[in-house]
């Protein structure tokens, strides 16, 4: 029970964030468990909208707002 309490409020919590990353104008191409797979322009600025979307990843939930939370991201041409 613990187990799916957990992996619940981690799914309410990263679909939060793809909705804000959604609203900043990113696009999620899958959400594998409690990853976020984002589409990033090729502008030259790819790092900024990498650290954009880790930023996002480690904002706390208004419902938990003391949660640390911490993020890895890469760039990658595919996923792999």
């Amino acid at each position: 029970i613990v187990e799916n309490l957990i992996q619940a409020l981690a799914w309410n919590y990263v679909s939060d964030v793809m909705v804000r990353l959604h609203r900043m104008g990113y696009r999620t191409l899958n959400c594998p468990y409690d990853a976020l797979l984002i589409l990033i322009p090729r502008d030259g600025h790819e790092q900024e909208h990498l650290q954009r979307c880790k930023d996002e990843m480690i904002k706390p939930p208004p419902w938990l707002p003391n949660l640390p939370l911490g993020c890895d991201g890469e760039l990658k041409e595919r996923y792999g």
